[in-house]
Formats: C-alpha cells, sequence, structure tokens
C-alpha cells in the first residue's frame, strides 16, 4: 500500500510564502520612504526657521513700539513700484512728524525669505521718496516702510499692482 503525501506535509518554497513577504515588505518599504524623506531634506531649503528666533523675540516690544508710534501720527504710504524696479512713495501723516532724508523699503515674501528685498528710499520734494528694486518674482509680497522711529506695513501682488498703500495698525 502507497502512501500519498498529506498536504500539511507538502513544503512550498520560502519565496512562495506571503508571510515572509510582509516580514520583508514593511521594514524595507520603510527605509525605502526614509531615503527619500531624508533627499528631500537635503535638496530643499525651505528657509521658515530663522537662526536668531530668540532675539527676534526679544525684539518685539520695539516693533510694538515703532506700530504705535506710526499710529500715533496716522502715518501712511502710497507706494509705486513699476516693472522696471523704479519706486516711488509718498508719505502721509499727522503733523509733528519730522521728515526722515531717507526710509527703509521691505518686500517680504511670505515663504521664502531668500527672495526678500530691501531698498533705501531718498527724499526728494515734499514727502516723497525715490528708490529702485531688484526685478521681483510674480507672489504675494508684504510691504513694508521703516524708519527707526515707526513702520508701516501693507500687502501685493507683485508685479501687477500699480499702487500700494501701507497704513499704521
Amino acid at each position: 500500500m502507497e502512501m500519498k503525501p498529506d498536504q500539511s506535509s507538502v513544503q512550498t518554497p520560502w519565496y512562495r510564502q506571503p508571510m515572509i513577504w510582509m516580514v520583508i515588505g514593511i521594514p524595507a518599504s520603510a527605509v525605502a520612504m526614509g531615503a527619500v524623506m531624508l533627499f528631500l531634506s537635503i535638496s530643499s531649503f525651505d528657509g521658515l526657521v530663522a537662526d536668531d528666533y530668540y532675539k527676534k523675540g526679544k525684539e518685539i516690544n520695539r516693533v510694538l513700539e515703532r506700530d504705535s508710534y506710526a499710529n500715533a501720527y496716522n502715518l501712511s504710504a502710497t507706494v509705486k513700484i513699476s516693472a522696471e524696479g523704479e519706486v516711488l512713495a509718498a508719505l502721509d501723516h499727522e503733523p509733528g512728524l519730522q521728515r526722515p532724508d531717507q526710509i527703509e523699503l521691505k518686500l517680504l515674501h511670505r515663504t521664502r525669505a531668500g527672495l526678500d528685498q530691501s531698498a533705501t528710499l531718498v527724499a526728494f520734494g515734499n514727502n516723497h521718496y525715490r528708490g529702485s528694486i531688484e526685478q521681483l518674482l510674480s507672489s504675494h509680497w508684504l510691504v513694508q516702510l521703516e524708519t527707526e522711529n515707526w513702520r508701516i506695513n501693507g500687502q501685493a501682488t507683485l508685479p501687477g499692482n500699480d499702487l500700494v498703500v501701507l497704513n499704521a495698525k
């Protein structure tokens, strides 16, 4: 009498076992995704975290004082930025504010600090200022005019807007 092998005693090769592929596949996919994440973190710099965040945090009171000063004089400005990079600014304020000889214009990109630009605007005429900047990437920008004593802010999509209105907040 010949005995037939039982189905349970027949051995299949290891590579045909689904449990083996699950045991190998899960750690292998974790290693592969880790390599992809490492590559992405090394190759792309987002620039969102400031190196001197503590120093910037300590300066918040000074910033608030500058905003209060601008608010006290009801400071506002209209800034025109041409496609060629010429900047004209007209400053409007309550009487009593000493007119500065120059003011600083800052164009701050919302997410990429490497694209930020600044320019010194020099006074000409009565409360008018002139300067120039490099050509801008088309994006949404935070626009600031500031001196040692005050700061005013606004927002604009540049290039595109002819005039940007800045106000004390």
